[in-house]
């Protein structure tokens, strides 16, 4: 991945045409030089590169700040935390469901209270009805 791939083209192109095979040749000399220069300079980057990553893949001479640490303890965090979460989640379900063992969960004992709130509502009626019937029937005279 050259810098100057589109100057060396060039140059290239201009070699070629050339009508001496020496300056031809020389032009080639020079462009392999500048090759060569280009690439020693890439490749003293890399190794740069290579080793600022390798201090970081192995902590630079502390195996406890390694990524591959780094990552075992990410995921430890994550695996303890999906543990404790399900546990949780589980006690939540159990909760508002029940469980196996026959107790009930709050969906459960708000059925039954809604039902509950339902024929108290029913009662009431009633009583008012009969409330409502005798004072009607003392109005009337029935009484």
């Amino acid at each position: 991945m050259m810098r100057n791939a589109e100057s060396i083209r060039k140059r290239l192109d201009d070699a070629k045409a050339l009508k001496s095979y020496t300056e031809a040749l020389s032009a080639f000399a020079d462009i392999q030089y500048d090759i060569g220069i280009d690439a020693c300079k890439e490749r003293s980057e890399l190794r740069q590169q290579i080793k600022e990553l390798r201090e970081r893949l192995f902590g630079n001479g502390d195996p406890d700040k390694s990524i591959v640490a780094r990552l075992k303890i990410v995921e430890d965090s994550v695996s303890l935390f999906t543990i404790e979460t399900k546990l949780d989640i589980e006690m939540i379900k159990t909760a508002l469901i029940g469980d196996v063992d026959g107790r009930k969960g709050l969906l459960d004992r708000m059925e039954t209270a809604e039902k509950l709130n339902a024929n108290l509502i029913k009662v009431m009626w009633t009583a008012i009805g009969v409330i409502v019937a005798e004072v009607v029937a003392k109005l009337l005279g029935f009484i």
